[in-house]
């Protein structure tokens, strides 16, 4: 496993004061112009970076610097984004989204737009363009007829990734969640390769655009009806954030939608949409009038307090774990319970880079307790560093072998790899570990829907509706996505009612 380093270790390491200051000023070019800001933790990736890149243009890196500084390597940041990103995406990723879409989102636009039959969908950080041809496969059945005036648009800030979209030449990991008859359908079998048939290229463009510039030419007043930037606003900085989203904002159409990858939220961004839940997935509606309601009826509430007593609770499990091993006994939660509530609090908050920096201030000891790693865990699976999060979560295992919440963290991150018959064993060895832990079910049930299991995805949904009664405020609060209690139980009701509507048509 690799280990990274502090700025400040690596300061110390440095052979003179020039390195770190360097580092610094490369940590500080990149959030300037990409809007990425990185932790301590990640010093030595970005030193490796710097380095590589310094001898690439041979230069040394002060003279490397300088030049990106003013600008004499002008497609140098264009060469940094992937490196600084990932770009992992698939056909019909997240598929619950693009029901939403084909059932509910279009056929309502197409209805609204049917005077001036124009309808324009924009996918903002595009990578290689599985997202936005996956729209183009929707809206080949569902356009009404030749007249209308369709754009589909990928944008993306790597001109590598925006060349392979424009091929649309895909390997089969990029189809492996695509329904058989679409596979069969927009595809055709060349080599160990799958492309892309010809219509479809023809009906999407993609362009170059750098989401953290403010390119007012680009991003006009109600520019899109629909806006996917889904897995990319959470490599932005606070500010960078906030900036990216009232573009966008600015550039949906009144009532257009906003789509969000599942770990994401607008939640303290912007009061101009109304979130919406249908097909098991949550999206954004923008407000006519500008101003969204005080509350829609699945929004998330003011984050609970009660879990200050499951946290006591918790200091006590961990003294009983001290039969366990030397190093579960070398635990002491107690003693820094003042740091993990306010750590706790603001990941509630979803002020995650403080969330850190506050788990941080616990000794190494208190950094192994299992309440700990898993909100780290949390934290590494918020910034997609799905391998870093599942390396806390084997390590609450070391601890405590039967830690429900371990396996259920390991589901989350498989999940979020693609990987749905490995996500599924680990939400299954998490409802077997704690039969009250609610939230595996939920999980259950959606991939129930996935592969078409009706009878499945009805009993896990009704599960959790029953078990999110009781359901521990700590887990609601560190594993609910942002939602409370209430919105999951009201999401589980609108899921069963739409079960129970297909279950009798």
């Amino acid at each position: 496993m690799t280990t990274t380093r502090s700025l400040d270790e690596a300061a110390a390491l440095a052979p003179d004061p020039a390195a770190a200051e360097a580092l610094a000023r490369f940590r500080d070019l990149v959030l300037r112009r990409l809007g990425l800001e990185f932790q301590d933790r990640q010093a030595a990736m970005l030193d490796e970076l710097l380095q590589r890149r310094s001898t690439w243009h041979r230069l040394t890196p002060e003279s490397y610097l300088n030049a990106l500084h003013t600008d004499l390597l002008p497609h140098e940041f264009e060469a940094l984004a992937p490196e600084l990103t990932t770009a992992e995406t698939y056909f019909f990723r997240n598929i619950e989204q693009f029901h939403a879409l084909r059932e509910r989102v279009l056929p309502e636009l197409l209805h609204a737009r049917r005077y001036t039959r124009s309808l324009r969908i924009l996918s903002a950080g595009c990578a290689s363009g599985e997202e936005i041809y996956t729209v183009a496969m929707l809206m080949q059945d569902l356009t009404p007829d030749r007249d209308w005036d369709i754009s589909l648009l990928g944008v993306d800030l790597n001109p590598e990734v925006l060349r392979r979209a424009r091929s649309g030449r895909y390997t089969s990991w990029s189809l492996r969640e695509t329904p058989e008859n679409a596979r069969h359908r927009w595809f055709r079998p060349e080599g160990s390769e799958f492309v892309l048939d010809p219509k479809l290229r023809a009906a999407v463009r993609f362009e170059m655009i750098n989401l953290n510039e403010p390119a007012p030419h680009f991003w006009r007043p109600g520019a899109f009806d629909v806006i996917f930037a889904r897995n990319v606003l959470m490599y932005f900085n606070r500010a960078a954030l906030h900036d990216a989203v009232a573009r966008m904002t600015q550039a949906l159409a009144p009532d257009g939608y906003f789509f969000l990858g599942h770990s994401e939220s607008l939640r303290d961004l912007t009061r101009t949409f109304q979130l919406c839940h249908t097909h098991g997935t949550f999206y954004y509606r923008r407000c006519e009038g500008g101003a969204a309601p005080a509350r829609p009826a699945f929004a998330p509430a003011a984050p609970s307090t009660a879990w200050v007593e499951t946290i006591d609770r918790s200091s006590e499990r961990v003294r009983d774990l001290t039969a366990t091993g030397p190093a579960a006994a070398a635990i002491t939660l107690p003693a820094a319970i003042d740091h993990f509530e306010e750590a706790l609090d603001l990941f509630a908050q979803e002020r995650f880079e403080a969330a850190d920096a506050c788990l941080s201030q616990l000794d190494s000891d208190c950094r192994r307790h299992p309440d700990a790693l898993l909100l780290r865990a949390m934290l590494r699976l918020h910034d997609g560093e799905f391998s870093a999060a599942e390396d806390l979560a084997h390590e609450v295992l070391t601890h405590d072998v039967r830690s429900a919440a371990a396996h259920y963290v390991i589901a989350l991150c498989r999940e979020s790899n693609g990987d749905g018959q490995a996500a599924l064993h680990r939400f299954e060895q998490a409802c077997r570990l704690d039969s009250g832990f609610a939230l595996p079910h939920l999980h259950r049930g959606r991939l129930a829907r996935q592969r078409g299991d009706a009878k499945a995805h009805r009993h896990e949904l009704a599960r959790a509706l029953d078990l999110l009664e009781h359901e521990s405020p700590q887990r609601l609060l560190m594993f609910g996505g942002g939602f409370d209690r209430i919105a999951l139980q009201n999401m589980c009701r609108s899921e069963l009612r739409a079960a129970e509507g297909r279950k009798t048509r």
